[in-house]
């Protein structure tokens, strides 16, 4: 079975991403009236172009990771 190029790379791509799938970011939080700020963790996301017979058929996004 011959191994697309491509499909390789992106194991590599998906590798690296690992190490950055998820981040802390600084909120707001409103309760009762009141402002607090914290900090959240999100989940890192990235676009997935599925293709069949070399064109585009859909865009979707994933979370990175093995």
């Amino acid at each position: 079975m011959k191994t697309d190029s491509r499909i390789s790379g992106l194991t590599t791509m998906a590798a690296d991403a690992v190490r950055d799938e998820v981040r802390e970011h600084r909120a707001i939080s409103w309760r009762g009236g009141k402002s607090s700020e914290r900090t959240e963790k999100l989940a890192v996301e990235e676009p997935l172009e599925i293709r069949l017979a070399g064109r585009r058929f859909t865009l979707t996004m994933r979370t990175p990771g093995p």
